[in-house]
């Protein structure tokens, strides 16, 4: 999810050709993520959000996943964060939203804005609840504490429940203080608590031949109800998230300081891989294992100078920077006896047969300790023209060390055991964008980076499941245009080329890279309003999504990299009803085209269109400003299977009704 709106990082940064203002979100009620957009890119104004990227997908990549995370501009590691209490929104800075960044990086960087606060005291409750059982209560305040001095307060709990039949309960709390010593100068603090109690361990489907020998099976498990939890219900697990920090900003004249240091936390109980193996017939056999969750932990942070020099027309703009973190991750895999497996049943077998399993006796080997430690200088001269346009040049040199330690079962003999990996990666990381007008409301944009991005951990089904991946390099380059057609239209047109290793399990079900995937295409966005009370977002991408296999992997590797869809699409439209008083109506359509399932090809999932209708009742009680949300979701219904990696499977979400009743005070 994301906001896409192409705000001024700091006081003396640039003034792009792209520019656009910053959004409040102290008021629930006024939240519109259709009316707020300034693209179909990707909108999130509070809990509704629209467009075709997210911060797990942009142009087919996930800028979450690479590490790409800013908190108010300034480098911060996710280990784990954040709540919706914390976040006001969230930006990507990719295409013409890195133009007069001074350090972008490829597939995006997802920036979060913190909840803001002043001299107005709000309180916001909301609640929440859709068909499928779900239900949840949050309140959300701005607090004006002393001159200066304010804070932003939330806190939510949830019942939550999905279209498996599964679910989970949590709670989460944030507290964001404000205070301004002197006009110029604010310290900014945060802390976000998240936890999940009783998570139901989603199933994932793999057809085979044979239940016996498991081989893999070149086609799509049938079709099968979504309301269901296969089970087993028994086993659970607790998680939470933790993360604090503080941000100062300070503008001196011509200068600008910004720094921050961040916390971020995740640790659980265990983790829970359900595995459902499906023949042709039918007949289908369960496999759940269990693993230790383990601990992800980080200290992250950034220092940024910034110094402004103007001269007549021009505006000169150095930048100076200092980031680091030191991250400490834990991992194992399941150990012999944490693993159930049930007799072979049919796949639309009652939940009862297999939902009492008791939870096995949990005995678990050494975990595996990751330690990686980054620092990296940066240094970024941007150049802004009036009437001719603006350059950002900018490098990076980071130092990366990564140190493993995997303990060696107690039967093995040394030096058959090699259990450390150590590694260091020193390298240059240059970026370049440029942006000049071509006529009234007219602009061209380009820009190419290259970075050094965090691959993730292998995935639950995997034979190395949890396991953190090796540092990749990567590479971008992407131009287009923006057109202002009058006050009421946007378009922009963008064509994108990226690089980068790509990953997925291979025949022995091992987790890693297999070749390169490049993506290379079009999108566009329109947002206008055509008529008075009638606004339209509508985007799409056009892409051409490939892979070249690795020399050296013994395996066919299809050309069409896994789960990526060459065309995707979103249409939003609001209206507001002039006949009838504070009621509007809004629509969602979004549709992608076939994608392959299996790694070499021989199975492709057909495309889907979802389509949403919803309406807005805005209303007043005792002067207090009310806001009623119904909506209804995927109400085409379409089934189909999506792929998570090479054979692995999940369904889609069935069509399901939500609502909110939010109001301020």
């Amino acid at each position: 999810m994301i906001l896409k709106h192409l705000s001024r990082y700091a006081a003396f940064s640039s003034i792009s050709l792209f520019g656009g203002a910053d959004f409040a979100y102290a008021q629930h009620t006024g939240d519109n993520a259709v009316t707020s957009a300034e693209d179909a890119f990707g909108t999130v104004v509070g809990r509704e959000d629209i467009g075709i990227y997210s911060d797990s997908n942009v142009r087919g990549f996930s800028p979450g996943a690479a590490g790409n995370f800013r908190i108010e501009g300034l480098y911060f590691d996710n280990e784990g964060c954040c709540s919706g209490h914390l976040v006001d929104s969230e930006t990507i800075r990719v295409g013409v939203a890195a133009q007069g960044y001074a350090f972008p990086a490829p597939t995006g960087i997802a920036d979060l804005k913190l909840k803001s606060s002043g001299e107005q005291l709000i309180v916001s409750p909301t609640l929440s609840a859709d068909s499928l059982g779900s239900l949840s209560s949050e309140v959300d305040a701005a607090i004006p504490l002393a001159h200066g001095l304010s804070a932003a307060f939330g806190i939510g709990a949830y019942h939550n429940r999905s279209t498996d039949g599964g679910g989970s309960e949590g709670w989460n709390i944030s507290f964001v203080p404000r205070w301004k010593p002197a006009r110029n100068i604010e310290l900014v603090a945060f802390f976000d608590r998240n936890n999940v109690i009783g998570q139901t361990s989603q199933p994932t489907y793999v057809p085979v031949t044979s239940l016996m020998t498991l081989a893999p099976g070149d086609f799509l498990p049938p079709r099968i109800p979504r309301d269901i939890y296969p089970g087993p219900g028994s086993i659970k697990s607790n998680s939470h998230n933790e993360d604090f920090g503080l941000v100062v900003r300070a503008d001196f004249d011509d200068w600008s300081v910004r720094a921050g240091l961040f916390r971020s936390l995740t640790n659980g109980d265990i983790g829970i891989s359900n595995l459902i193996y499906v023949q042709p017939n039918g007949v289908s056999g369960r496999q759940v294992s269990i693993y230790p969750l383990g601990l992800g932990a980080s200290w992250s942070g950034e220092f940024r100078v910034t110094r402004r020099i103007l001269d007549g027309p021009r505006q000169h703009r150095l930048t100076f920077s200092l980031r680091g973190r030191d991250i400490v991750t834990t991992y194992g895999n399941s150990a012999y006896g944490n693993t159930i497996i049930t007799p072979a049943t049919p796949i639309e077998a009652p939940v009862s047969a297999i939902i009492n399993f008791p939870k096995p006796p949990l005995s678990f080997a050494p975990l595996t300790k990751n330690l990686t430690h980054q620092e990296t200088l940066g240094i970024s001269y941007g150049l802004n023209w009036k009437g001719l346009g603006e350059i950002s040049i900018g490098a990076l040199r980071t130092h990366y060390i990564k140190d493993v330690a995997t303990p060696c079962p107690t039967y093995t003999v040394i030096p058959a055991c090699v259990p450390d990996n150590h590694s260091i990666s020193d390298l240059w990381l240059p970026s370049l964008s440029m942006a000049a007008p071509l006529a009234k409301g007219l602009a061209v944009y380009t820009n190419f980076v290259k970075g050094l991005e965090d691959a993730g951990t292998a995935p639950s089904y995997a034979v190395n499941a949890n396991q953190l991946l090796p540092a990749i390099h990567s590479r971008q380059w992407d131009a287009g245009i923006r057109w202002a057609l009058g006050k009421k239209s946007t378009l922009i047109l963008g064509y994108y080329d990226i690089a980068k290793p790509y990953f997925d399990v291979n025949t022995a079900n091992v987790y890693g890279i297999l070749g390169e995937e490049t993506h290379r295409g079009l999108e566009v966005s329109l947002t206008t309003i055509p008529a008075k009370g009638l606004t339209v977002v509508a985007g799409g991408v056009f892409s051409r999504p490939r892979v070249v296999a690795a020399a050296n992997v013994g395996e066919v590797v299809g050309s069409h990299p896994v789960n990526q869809p060459d065309d995707t699409g979103q249409i939003n439209v609001n209206y507001d009803l002039d006949f009838v008083k504070g009621v509007s109506l809004d629509t969602a359509i979004d549709y992608f085209t076939r994608q392959a399932t299996t790694l070499d090809n021989a199975v492709f999932q057909h495309g889907a269109v979802h389509l949403g209708l919803g309406v807005r009742y805005k209303f007043t009680v005792a002067g207090k400003p009310f806001t009623l949300h119904v909506s209804g979701r995927k109400l085409t219904n379409q089934f189909y299977y999506f792929p998570i990696g090479s054979g692995f499977y999940r369904y889609n979400s069935m069509r399901h009704m939500e609502a909110y009743l939010t109001a301020d005070f």
